[in-house]
């Protein structure tokens, strides 16, 4: 709805492996944002933003998890938040948020959503109920300005039944209501919170599967039939090569205390 083929698309780097592929599938470009150890570089991805808009390119999105990261596990520190939320408001990108995981906090408050410090309208919220209730349910939901949500809301495939499962929305409208919700994740942030080792090192090995015509090396990425690199990253994280050989394994360390 936002992106149209040929856009280009920045996304942190690295970020979550399967948005990629839903972006990829829109045929736009996509663009690894600068970032260090503590997450997107604010004044970096602006610079990055005006080359591109300078070289004519159309930049619709900027795509993030800025609260316990997919993979990293990371947060956004608050200054970086409000920076990045500032650099881009004059760019005409909007900032996708995929705050998938803040209900599950269990040490402290979870930071400001980038959609709670934007009053101007310039940031989609995306959450999910797969990692709050099931992952089985395939439920989300999202906060953005209402002329959007009105667009989405008259979009056909909903009047056809085809965009929501009816029986599972409507069992969460009341669950929510209900007050069961909020009781659910209050028990289960107990449960994590009792599970958690402070300082306890843990690792662990992530085998992601990418489409053939991916080489998933630097920062850069290319667009269907080109030979640039694919796909955003600090460091190498995954070898295709032809595409013939299977995915190389992935190896993470958990330094944080991300949820799950």
């Amino acid at each position: 709805m936002l992106t149209r083929p040929g856009d280009a698309v920045v996304v942190d780097s690295p970020t979550y492996h399967l948005a990629l592929r839903i972006l990829a599938d829109r045929d736009v470009d996509l663009i690894g944002a600068p970032a260090d150890d503590a997450g997107i570089n604010p004044y970096a991805t602006g610079g990055l933003l005006r080359r591109l808009h300078r070289a004519g390119r159309r930049v619709p999105l900027l795509y993030l998890v800025p609260t316990f990261a997919n993979p990293t596990g990371g947060s956004l520190p608050d200054a970086r938040r409000r920076e990045l939320v500032e650099v881009v408001r004059d760019t005409g990108t909007v900032i996708v948020e995929d705050d998938t995981y803040r209900e599950l906090v269990y040490d402290g408050p979870a930071p400001a959503s980038l959609w709670s410090i934007d009053p101007a309208g310039g940031v989609i919220r995306i959450g999910s109920f797969s990692k709050t209730v099931g992952p089985g349910l395939r439920l989300g939901f999202l906060t953005a300005p209402a002329a959007l949500v009105r667009t989405l809301v008259n979009r056909g495939f909903l009047d056809s039944g085809g965009g929501l499962n009816h029986t599972t929305a409507l069992t969460m409208a009341v669950m929510g209501t209900s007050g069961r919700y909020a009781a659910h994740v209050a028990a289960i942030r107990e449960l994590y919170k009792a599970q958690h080792r402070p300082g306890a090192a843990a690792r662990w090995v992530v085998r992601l599967a990418a489409p053939a015509r991916w080489d998933v090396r630097h920062r850069t990425a290319r667009r269907r039939g080109s030979t640039r690199d694919v796909v955003p990253a600090r460091r190498p994280l995954l070898r295709t090569g032809s595409g013939r050989r299977p995915p190389a394994a992935v190896v993470l360390r958990d330094r944080t205390r991300r949820p799950g």
